[in-house]
């Protein structure tokens, strides 16, 4: 009976797509516990490949054995949906096992490192382990013929990667922003149990297979087409050593690629999709492409043409140096060339880049799948033996090259070195292997073009034609038309760390940035917002004694913090050591390198959520201080989640105090994040830099309904170190330091009314806020919806012991400021809809009731004529 190809290939489409849901999801999930750090992701990527490669060789070395393939193969989906239904369960329960062994190990230890290994495979090895079998259980079926390895090998490789493909894309782009997590997993499960179905009745209508030698009679001679033929062992074991180190390269080149191409698309979720969704693509594409071609090659031609694809891909990664040179302008034209702005356009272009950049070398390295199992494929009963060998072989060495990659070609050599070392590794794995199919003495001239090939990559690539790190600071994000020059320039194994000195509207003034995206300034809207995310939450706490600061930034807002004596402790979560040195040299005159000195001062190197659901120790304020949520991994910081772990971790009356831009975020989005925000904290209260136009709120919570203490603010802003680092930038009288109130509890109820909490499930943020094209329009339409909500201070003030004197004083200068500040609002709401006249009216009516806010609202009017949008906001 003719085997149902055609459904079969259906069924592991759909396996590919559920894997790829899982990964997305499962990785996601996980990272909320263990860490967004590199060395936490690796860590989790390690364990879920390292449960593919296990099953593959495992279960691949059952399959002589297995009479009914189809059976087994439906058998091994349902226990994967199975599974995928418990996992966010099982997930979450880690959180209690990882807190334990938290507080028992150093967290910067590596024995910690395997620690989180352990766990991370203890949850994911059964499922990635079923994952793995799947493919050499269906070859087990599909291949009836020894010469039929290497196409129906890349024939169902093709099948699983391009479901692969729909479920990357599924994830990233419609299920994980429309449903969530676990919905997107009970989807994926759902599909696995209707594969179980279909494979249950294909098996049962087609029966086992018919051909294979296990099913003659031990006595029966085995047909020739069966038998592996003689002399090709050696060349078998060399294929598993070329499909290693190839494994190595290929998952080194993702490595290389996430870390280029973040620079020029951005460090949103679509972009990483889009990276993934090509590259598996490309292999797709090149095992289909190279399937038929490989079983009609013999042993020594195999070879051959398995060098040549190698060749290939070292060439391509050498000519990607030169693409990367000009992709930023690639990327206008093309923009350009779509007409006006929109999200779809957007996603267009980076895949037409993306297709640009990455399709031709993964294509190659999808081509050496089937030339590797037809290489490799010995007796046919050994065919899912085989291919599981090859496919966990090559598993593995994606492992190590990921790691390699990552942490130690990067930091040792920058990523445009380590793309041309690897490049050359590619390149010698392919002299062998063209050697190796050559036979007699002049077998050993084939190796003569690789080092000629080698040094003209080297001289021309790498040192002259093109600078070191041009593959990254060709990227848009580094050429601002003469407006910013790059200064400093740093890889570690965290992120790429930059420091510009930038002229604009502003002045001149230096930005530090991770991945090209600024996280502090020295200019003095940046300057403000840093100093006073640090000083409003210690004197709204008036007592502080702990302090844990998450994101160091410049160090503006940890040296705020240290300038308080009573604080006797300060705790400060960074994820990059990059970012430190950085600031250590760039930024002293922010920071004064307060650390190196300040004995209260401990520096923790982790992912920020990460420290907060592990650290045994409590505080009275908590400063977050992240990346805006928008970007890849940093919504997980502005979730309803996060800020329970946070509440959790405060002694009784602390704050914590969230940096909230409100910038390149859609209306709902930033509602979304103040209503998770309230919460968990009630008593909640916005405050806005007003002596600038900038995009930024700090936002302060607390449990309990507690009223601001002035007199305790007062007694704080007189000491001598307090008052000497706000005098940078003129706030230092609490009327001044209140007057950057914009509302409170009541009014915050109104504003969020009508949305969702932001949730771990469904991080919309960094779905749906990544789809805006203007930072400017969402800026000023959140910005005007924040002064709808303005609301006066007085009423949440408390006096204590105050004098009747200075009460008045205040009481008065806050009504004053209250009528004059609402001017300079409305004057940089008009600005911001280039009504600059207007503007101007408005902030000349502000000093006419208010002269004494003269110095600080300098800043605004600084803005206002200069008649530019602040460049680089």
């Amino acid at each position: 009976m003719k085997k149902p190809l055609p459904a079969i290939l259906v069924l592991f489409i759909l396996s590919g797509f559920c894997g790829l849901v899982y990964q997305v999801a499962w990785l996601r999930m996980l990272t909320l516990t263990f860490g967004s750090t590199v060395y936490a992701v690796s860590t989790l990527l390690t364990a879920f490949m390292g449960g593919l490669a296990l099953g593959s060789a495992g279960i691949g070395r059952l399959t002589p054995r297995i009479r009914r393939p189809l059976l087994v193969y439906g058998l091994l989906e349902l226990a994967i949906g199975v599974y995928g239904l418990f996992t966010p369960w099982m997930f979450k329960a880690l959180d209690e096992l990882y807190i334990l062994i938290y507080v028992h190990v150093t967290p910067d230890a590596s024995s910690f490192a395997m620690f989180r290994f352990a766990m991370a495979m203890a949850v994911l090895i059964i499922p990635t382990m079923l994952m793995g079998g799947t493919l050499p259980v269906l070859a087990r079926f599909v291949i009836r013929r020894r010469e039929q390895a290497g196409s129906g090998a890349g024939v169902l490789y093709f099948a699983n990667t391009a479901g692969a493909v729909l479920g990357c894309f599924a994830a990233g782009f419609l299920l994980i922003p429309l449903l969530g997590l676990r919905d997107a997993i009970l989807v994926a499960a759902v599909l696995n149990g209707l594969v179980f179905v279909f494979a249950v009745l294909l098996s049962r209508h087609f029966g086992e297979p018919l051909d294979f030698t296990d099913a003659e009679p031990r006595s029966a001679p085995v047909p020739a087409q069966d038998a592996a033929p003689p002399g090709d062992h050696g060349l078998r074991r060399l294929f598993f050593v070329f499909f290693f180190l190839t494994g190595m390269a290929s998952l080194a080149y993702e490595v290389y690629w996430t870390r280029i191409l973040v620079l020029y698309l951005g460090s949103s979720v679509y972009a990483f999709s889009v990276m993934l969704v090509v590259m598996l693509l490309g292999l797709a594409l090149g095992s289909l492409l190279c399937a038929p071609l490989s079983d009609r090659l013999k042993p020594a031609a195999l070879a051959f043409w398995f060098g040549l694809v190698e060749l290939g891909i070292g060439a391509a990664i050498l000519i990607q140096v030169h693409q990367f040179k000009g992709l930023s302008e690639m990327m206008g034209n093309l923009g350009a060339s779509l007409g006006a702005p929109s999200y779809a356009k957007m996603i267009t272009v980076f895949f037409l880049v993306t297709i640009q950049v990455m399709l031709v070398p993964t294509v190659l390295m999808g081509a050496s799948f089937p030339l590797a199992v037809k290489a490799v494929s010995g007796a046919l009963r050994r065919v899912g033996r085989d291919l599981g060998d090859l496919y966990g072989v090559n598993t593995l060495g994606a492992i190590v090259g990921a790691f390699a990659g990552g942490f130690v070609l990067i930091p040792l050599l920058g990523v445009q070195w380590s793309m041309g070392v690897t490049a050359a590794l590619n390149v010698a794995v392919g002299g062998v292997a063209l050697v190796t199919a050559r036979r007699g003495r002049g077998r050993l001239l084939w190796l003569a073009p690789l080092p000629v090939v080698l040094v003209l990559g080297y001289v021309l690539l790498f040192n002259g034609l093109y600078p070191m790190d041009q593959v990254l600071t060709s990227a848009g994000v580094f050429n601002h038309r003469g407006i910013a020059e790059v200064i400093h320039f740093e890889e570690d194994a965290q992120a790429t760390i930059t420091v510009e000195k930038v002229r604009d509207t502003r002045g001149d003034w230096r930005s530090i940035s991770l991945n090209g995206v600024n996280v502090a300034g020295t200019s003095i809207d940046l300057l403000a917002v840093q100093k006073l995310q640090g000083h409003l939450p210690l004197l709204v706490h008036g007592d502080a004694r702990s302090v844990l600061h998450i994101g160091f930034g410049s160090g503006g807002t940890a040296h705020a913090v240290s300038k308080y004596p009573n604080v006797e402790h300060i705790r400060v979560a960074e994820i990059s050591p990059g970012v430190i040195r950085t600031s250590a040299e760039y930024f002293k005159d922010i920071n004064h390198t307060f650390w190196l000195e300040d004995e209260r001062v401990k520096i923790t190197y982790c992912d920020g959520r990460n420290f907060v659901l592990a650290a045994p120790q409590l505080f009275d304020v908590i400063l977050s201080d992240s990346i805006h949520p928008r970007y890849a991994g940093n919504g997980s910081l502005y979730t309803k989640e996060y800020y329970e772990l946070c509440r959790s971790k405060l002694n009784p009356g602390g704050i914590v105090s969230q940096w909230l831009p409100f910038y390149s975020l859609t209306d709902e989005n930033l509602r979304m994040i103040f209503k998770s925000f309230q919460a968990v904290f009630p008593e909640t209260y916005v405050f806005y830099v007003n002596s600038t136009i900038n995009p930024f709120t700090v936002v302060l919570g607390r449990v309990a309904g507690e009223k601001i203490d002035v007199e305790r603010m007062a007694e704080l802003l007189a000491i001598p170190s307090v008052r000497a680092d706000l005098e940078d930038i003129g706030q230092i009288d609490p009327v001044l330091i209140l007057d950057n109130f914009l509302f409170g509890r009541g009014e915050l109820e109104r504003y969020v009314q009508g949305v969702p909490y932001h949730t771990d499930d469904w991080p919309a943020v960094e779905y749906f806020s990544s789809r805006l094209l203007s930072r400017t329009w969402s800026w000023r339409d959140n910005f005007d919806a924040l002064l709808g909500c303005r609301e006066p201070v007085l009423p949440l003030l408390e006096w204590g012991g105050m004098a009747a004197e200075e009460r008045q004083r205040i009481t008065e200068g806050l009504q004053r400021s209250y009528e004059a500040t609402g001017h300079n609002l409305a004057g940089q709401s008009l600005f911001l809809h280039d009504e600059h006249e207007a503007s101007l009216e408005q902030f000349a009516a502000a000093l006419a009731l208010n002269p004494e806010d003269r110095e600080p609202w300098e800043y605004t009017r600084f803005y206002l004529e200069g008649r530019g949008f602040p460049a680089g906001m």
